[in-house]
């Protein structure tokens, strides 16, 4: 049997535990420069209020229903997810952590515990030691398990376990899942389905596998025998190397210079290393782009430029300077920039790499020295060393002005994205 454990409304539910107030209130969590709702209480998706709904066409709802709404506190989010992984991988001996907020456990071999009571017992600890409450589906399959999660969620009447190990009409419970709630399907596939008379997930399960494949080809025939309880995609317990990273936001006004937008391109390279080096990789490729608001009546600019790199590295300092030379090949003056990024690409394990002929040793020594920056602000548990091409201010940030304050126990060190007070050095100055 596979498990599957499903934060309930993950980013409202962290809100809740800071504020116990807003329990049994509508909540919304807005995206960056509160542009659009990200995670929404039960109260709110019941005033018929949708996922990615931009916050201005919904103000009249907020306002007449007296819906909390809050800024996105990412910091704070994935420190609360870090204690419920932690938790989650005392109960099997292989865990995915599939996204921030689930998470695939394998379970053969622990039947003998009773599953259905062991799930509950994971959800009891979740919800005491962590304060989020949860929903866990068991099935023979990954597909299943997230059928079974997503019914749970949606009956207020269960005691938040959907179970289809044994003695369960699978049938039933998937005649009642519209076929768009599967995993893997989604709004656009779902339209052809149901042109196709391909309603809920019984009928997708009973559609014929030669339709499947010529239509929805390899993964959507694997996801026929999924429901059909055959498994065909295993828990990764391993997580596989990514090939990209980016890092990149919205900025909270308009950036109409050279140097504050370099300043937020520095930064983006800066925190696409971290997450390359946590991950103990290193990469050969990095990417810029920037873009002006595709929604009013200024004119219109959006460019993207590549490097390839002499030799892999996860060097902030390298990533950085040769991020901002593309910024300055691809910068344009009188124009008003509303976002900019950094990408990285061609990603492989540190520990594969094989160093080219003319290796170049001083790669090796600036890489040294960002691995001391590291060990610093983990030292201290927040960006206090970071490269003075950073900057200082981020005036270019987003705005988050319904944010709330999360205690200071939940600010982790090496999280992607930290908005902190920095404390700048130089990429050439001697760190003792």
């Amino acid at each position: 049997m596979i498990g599957l454990v499903d934060c309930n409304n993950f980013y409202v539910s962290c809100e809740r535990k800071l504020d116990p107030s807003l329990e049994g209130r509508p909540v919304v969590v807005l995206s960056n420069n509160d542009g659009v709702v990200i995670s929404r209480s039960n109260e709110v998706k019941a005033l018929g209020v949708g996922m990615a709904a931009p916050a201005y066409k919904v103000r009249d709802i907020f306002q007449k229903h007296k819906v909390a709404i809050f800024s996105a506190n990412f910091n704070y989010y994935l420190a609360i997810a870090k204690k419920v992984m932690t938790i989650v991988h005392k109960y099997a001996s292989e865990v995915e952590e599939y996204s921030v907020d689930e998470a695939f456990m394998n379970l053969d071999g622990w039947e003998w515990k009773g599953l259905r009571p062991y799930m509950k017992q994971l959800r009891e600890e979740l919800r005491e030691e962590v304060g989020i409450p949860v929903s866990v589906g068991i099935a023979p399959t990954k597909t299943l398990a997230k059928v079974a999660s997503e019914l749970v969620k949606k009956d207020p009447k269960s005691d938040g376990v959907g179970d289809f190990s044994s003695g369960v009409d699978v049938d039933a419970k998937l005649r009642s899942l519209p076929v768009e709630d599967i995993w893997g399907i989604g709004r656009q596939l779902s339209t052809r389905l149901r042109e196709e008379r391909i309603i809920t997930a019984y009928d997708l399960k009973s559609a014929s596998e030669e339709w499947i494949y010529k239509n929805l080809h390899v993964n959507g025939l694997r996801t026929v025998y999924e429901l059909r309880g055959i498994r065909c995609i295993d828990v990764e317990s391993k997580r596989a190397v990514q090939k990209s990273i980016m890092r990149s936001r919205s900025f909270g006004r308009y950036i109409t210079t050279v140097d504050e937008l370099r300043e937020a391109v520095a930064f983006f390279a800066s925190a696409a290393a971290e997450a390359l080096r946590a991950d103990g990789c290193i990469a050969r490729r990095i990417g810029v782009f920037v873009m002006t608001n595709r929604f009013n009546d200024d004119p219109k600019y959006n460019n993207t430029m590549w490097r390839m790199l002499p030799e892999p590295t996860s060097s902030t300092q390298i990533f950085a300077r040769h991020a901002r030379e593309l910024l300055d090949t691809i910068w344009r003056e009188g124009y008003k920039y509303n976002k900019a990024g950094a990408m990285i690409t061609d990603i492989t394990l540190a520990k594969n790499r094989q160093p080219e002929l003319d290796h170049d040793e001083r790669l090796e020594r600036v890489t040294r020295a960002i691995e001391v920056v590291d060990t610093i602000n983990t030292k201290y548990k927040c960006s206090v060393a970071s490269l003075a091409s950073q900057g200082t201010n981020f005036a270019w940030q987003s705005k988050q002005e319904k944010l709330s304050k999360a205690p200071v126990e939940y600010i982790e060190p090496n999280l992607k994205f930290r908005f902190m007070t920095h404390v700048p050095i130089s990429a050439g100055k001697k760190v003792m």
